[in-house]
């Protein structure tokens, strides 16, 4: 994976040391008893999704496509580049983002940013959805303004505002524009190489959190 992260702004301040998650097998306490934590990308997450939104005797949806940052509630979420807010909203359902912001970005990196098999290159425009915001975030700002690189978008919501989850920020790129302030953070085995292609790696504009 290529790590491009110069001149781009964290989107939540994290400290030095966190504990990156494994959500393969089992659920494990520290997802909700550590303060800080990371969950991965592309992750198969067998037993976590116990919500209807997820279900399927076929084809459940197991497959993490952003990246989980776990923080404490009320912690202030940040853009990572200049942008402007074309969607913003309420997802309330059981397990969904709860409230959730959507930037558009211009790619602006010598280095394509790349999906599975995709990729764009600087001047073409992408996409970054911000989900399990509290209910306060959506009202910030409106839509179609214009957001600097390291502006404070919002805050990181409680359980009973964010999807029923534990506090932390759900962070996904997109190369295709969303229609609404939704993304499928979470898509089936059948759909993965696609959303692969459609939803790139976000270490790419956040760092490496974790190898």
């Amino acid at each position: 994976m290529v790590n491009i992260t110069e001149g781009f702004h964290r989107v939540i301040d994290l400290p030095s040391t966190y504990q990156v998650l494994d959500l393969t097998e089992t659920l494990p306490r520290s997802f909700e008893a550590a303060i800080y934590t990371i969950g991965k990308y592309n992750e198969r997450r067998k037993n976590l999704y116990q919500f209807g939104l997820f279900e399927s005797e076929t084809d459940p949806r197991i497959v993490h496509m952003g990246i989980d940052i776990g923080a404490p509630v009320l912690s202030s979420v940040y853009s990572f580049d200049t942008g402007v807010i074309i969607a913003q909203g309420a997802l309330p359902a059981s397990g969904d983002y709860g409230h959730s912001i959507v930037i558009e970005y211009v790619w602006r990196s010598a280095e394509p940013l790349r999906g599975r098999m995709s990729k764009i290159i600087a001047g073409q425009r992408y996409w970054a959805l911000y989900g399990h915001l509290s209910a306060s975030s959506i009202f910030t700002h409106q839509l179609g303004d214009h957001i600097e690189r390291g502006q404070r978008i919002g805050e990181l919501g409680e359980s009973a505002e964010n999807g029923g989850w534990p506090p932390h920020l759900h962070f996904q790129l997109s190369l295709q524009r969303p229609q609404t302030h939704d993304m499928p953070g979470v898509v089936s085995e059948r759909e993965r190489e696609s959303a692969l292609d459609l939803y790139p790696d976000p270490r790419q504009v956040l760092g490496s959190l974790y190898t």
